[in-house]
């Protein structure tokens, strides 16, 4: 396994989600719920809007809006107020280009 930076259980569970793009144009990142966490805390992630239950052992832990550009996927991260796609990015602002 390559090092990321992650290290330990963090590490591996980001390798764990995935990305869903939905046609209603809302990008979900789902990951599996950990599994040492009891039905109790995740509702309390629930009711504390931190995650969303997707299925049974997954939650949805963000969601961003996308759209579909010359057959590819843009998604806009509020983070880095930018647009990805394919790995690559381009900042609004022009500063940023990859």
């Amino acid at each position: 396994m390559l090092d990321d930076g992650n290290s330990g259980m963090e590490g591996r569970m980001d390798l764990l989600k995935r990305f869903l793009l939905d046609e209603d144009g809302i990008m979900k990142t789902v990951a599996p719920i950990p599994v040492g966490a009891s039905k109790e805390e995740v509702e309390e992630a629930v009711v504390a809007g931190k995650i969303a239950l997707y299925d049974d052992g997954r939650g949805i832990i963000s969601k961003a809006p996308w759209k579909e550009e010359d057959g590819k996927a843009m998604i806009e991260t509020a983070t880095e107020r930018s647009i990805s796609c394919c790995g690559g990015s381009s900042r609004r602002d022009g500063n940023h280009q990859r």
